[in-house]
């Protein structure tokens, strides 16, 4: 019996080494772990536009997962993956900030909302015609900020040229 409950890799739960091709139950659990370290650390250290991006890339992946449970017929599956998928786009939805964003903020929203819509549709769907949409929507809007993010690097560094030059071209002059 293996007595491995997601924490602290089964130790003082009766967790056995047993052997799994090669590796034991504690090594597998010792690998998931630092795999979760990993990830856990790369949104601690990362920018918030390489989080939206790293969400953006968990909602197409689940989508897509979605669509083989759903082609597989595993609709427990699909239904699982689907929900990931909404809670990602609802998070988006919810940190819009309106009162900067205005109208893009709006219409944005209104974007998420639609995408909301389409996936609850999927749920009833055999066809993966909504989760294709949704996917679709999701590729074209990752690229679009991909595009956004690149802007606004080349603008940074541009201010930061104007400002170095700006400053460097001033002397200090004393009076004696």
């Amino acid at each position: 019996m293996i007595g491995y409950n997601g924490f602290n890799n089964g130790a003082g739960y009766g967790a056995t080494n047993r052997n799994m091709g090669g590796t034991t139950v504690a090594n597998a659990a010792r690998q998931q772990h630092s795999g979760m370290n990993y990830i856990q650390n790369q949104v601690i250290t990362a920018s918030p536009e390489q989080i939206l991006i790293m969400l953006f890339d968990a909602a197409i992946r689940f989508n897509r997962e979605a669509q083989a449970a759903n082609d597989a017929g595993n609709i427990a599956k699909k239904l699982e993956k689907t929900g990931r998928v909404f809670n990602i786009i609802s998070e988006l939805s919810n940190t819009l900030d309106h009162s900067i964003g205005g109208d893009i903020a709006e219409e944005l929203d209104a974007l998420y909302q639609f995408n909301l819509k389409e996936l609850g549709r999927a749920r009833t769907d055999n066809t993966n015609k909504h989760l294709k949409f949704v996917e679709n929507f999701l590729v074209e809007w990752r690229e679009t900020w991909l595009e956004v993010i690149e802007i606004n690097k080349a603008n940074a560094a541009n201010k930061a040229k104007q400002n170095q030059a700006y400053n460097s071209g001033q002397s200090l002059t004393i009076a004696g």
